[in-house]
C-alpha cells in the first residue's frame, strides 16, 4: 500500500486514518465478477504475519523501525497503536460492508500508544482472509501500510493549558506589584512542567523553580519582560515544549496632580492657598491639587488620615524651606520661610499621604521668587 501521513489529533473520535484500497482491488478484484466473489468471501482483520530480524511473528499490528538510545537502528513490534482496521467507503462510512469498500479505516488506540511521533518508520498491518472451498476461513494476503505519525498541531498543544485572561495577553503573563509568581497558579486549565534541564531563560535576572515559581532577582528590573522557553505541557500523553513571557510590573496606583505654576515670594511675603479637589467658581482658591487612585477617582479628604511634608526623597527631613499647613479638608496654605533671596529657586516638596492605613509618597515643586 502507498505510504500515508497521519496528523495526530487530541480528539479521540478523530484518531483514525483512511487509506486508499483501490490499488488492492485493481490487482485482486479488477472486474465485476471477481469483485462480486471477493465481496462474498473476503474479510479483513488487523494484524499480519511479519518477519523481524529473521524471525516470523503472527498477528503483528505494527512495527516501528527507529534509532535506540545507543544509536542503533532497531525494529520492534508495537502492540498499543492500532485498535482496529476495517473496510469502509471513500467517506469512511459503511464499515465492514464489502460491496461498498473503497478504503481501509485504521483506528488508533487512544492517544496512539507509546511510540515517538516523527521518529523512525511505522508500518501497520492488516490481513485479508478468504472463505475456502471447504468453508474454512484462511489468510491470503498481508497488507502493509507505511504510516508517518505527525506531532499534534500547535493548536492542539496550546489547548492543553490556559492562563487566566485577566493576567495573560499576547503570550505574556503580567505580574502586578510582586517579584514572585507561581505560573501554574495562574492557569485555569492544565498544568505546566518546569524541567531545569529543558528550560532556557535569563538566569541572571530571574529564577524558575520546578514547581513553577518564577522570581525576579532585582526589583529594579520591574517593567522588563523575560521569555521562558522549554516549559512543557502534556498532549497525547507526550511532552511538548512551549514558551511564554513573564513581565513583572508596578501597577499604576495613586497619582498626585499639582499645578506647575505654584509660587510664593521669599521671606514669607505672601501665602497661597491650594484647594484639595476641584476648583469652584468664586470659592477663593486660585490653585487646586488632587490625589487620585489608578482609575482617576479622587481620594476623599476624610480618607487621608495623615499628611506630612519633607525636604528629602528619603522622607526623613521635615520641610523647613516652606511652611505648609493643611486643614481638615486637606486644603493647603503655603508660604516661604527664612530671609530674602535675590533669585528665584525651585523647592521640591516630598508629600507623604496616609490613606486607609496605606502610605503614599509623592512629590511636587514650588517656586520661591527672589526679591530682585
Amino acid at each position: 500500500m502507498a505510504a500515508v501521513t497521519h496528523q495526530t489529533v487530541a480528539d479521540a473520535s478523530k484518531q483514525i486514518q483512511l487509506v486508499d484500497f483501490s490499488t488492492y482491488f485493481a490487482k485482486y478484484a479488477n472486474d465485476e465478477a471477481s469483485r462480486i466473489l471477493w465481496n462474498a468471501d473476503a474479510s479483513l482483520v488487523k494484524g499480519g504475519q511479519v518477519e523481524i530480524d529473521g524471525t516470523t511473528y503472527s498477528n503483528v499490528q505494527a512495527v516501528w523501525e527507529h534509532e535506540n538510545e545507543y544509536g542503533d537502528i532497531v525494529t520492534t513490534k508495537v502492540d498499543d497503536l492500532v485498535s482496529a482496521i476495517v473496510l469502509c467507503d471513500k467517506e469512511g462510512k459503511n464499515e465492514g460492508v464489502n460491496a461498498k469498500a473503497a478504503n481501509l479505516k485504521v483506528k488508533f488506540v487512544a492517544n496512539y500508544g507509546g511510540i515517538d511521533f516523527e521518529k523512525g518508520k511505522v508500518t501497520v498491518y492488516a490481513t485479508v482472509k478468504m472463505k475456502q472451498a471447504d468453508g474454512s476461513i484462511a489468510p491470503v494476503q498481508t497488507i502493509a501500510i507505511p504510516v508517518t505519525l505527525k506531532n499534534p498541531a500547535a493548536a492542539d498543544i496550546a489547548a492543553t493549558y490556559a492562563f487566566n485572561a485577566a493576567d495573560f495577553k499576547d503570550n505574556t503573563l503580567t505580574v502586578l506589584d510582586k517579584t514572585t509568581v507561581n505560573v501554574n497558579a495562574k492557569l485555569t486549565k492544565g498544568q505546566l512542567i518546569f524541567d531545569a534541564e529543558n528550560m532556557k531563560y535569563d538566569k541572571n535576572s530571574i529564577t524558575v523553580g520546578a514547581n513553577g515559581d518564577v522570581t525576579l532577582k532585582d526589583a529594579k528590573n520591574m517593567g522588563k519582560s523575560y521569555t521562558i522557553a522549554g516549559v512543557q505541557t502534556m498532549c497525547l500523553d507526550r511532552k511538548y515544549d512551549v514558551s511564554f513571557t513573564v513581565k513583572f510590573v508596578n501597577s499604576k496606583d495613586y497619582e498626585l496632580a499639582v499645578p506647575t505654576a505654584l509660587s510664593v515670594a521669599c521671606a514669607g511675603a505672601n501665602e497661597i492657598k491650594v484647594k484639595y479637589g476641584d476648583l469652584v467658581k468664586n470659592d477663593g482658591y486660585t490653585y487646586n491639587y488632587k490625589l487620585t487612585n489608578f482609575a482617576g477617582v479622587l481620594i476623599a479628604a476624610n480618607s487621608i488620615t495623615d499628611l506630612k511634608f519633607y525636604a528629602d526623597k528619603e522622607y526623613a527631613t521635615p520641610m523647613t524651606y516652606l511652611d505648609i499647613t493643611s486643614d481638615d479638608n486637606k486644603n493647603l496654605t503655603i508660604k516661604s520661610t527664612g530671609d530674602k533671596i535675590a533669585n528665584d529657586i525651585t523647592i521640591t516638596v516630598y508629600a507623604q499621604f496616609t490613606v486607609n492605613g496605606e502610605t503614599i509618597k509623592k512629590s511636587f515643586n514650588v517656586t520661591v521668587t527672589g526679591a530682585l
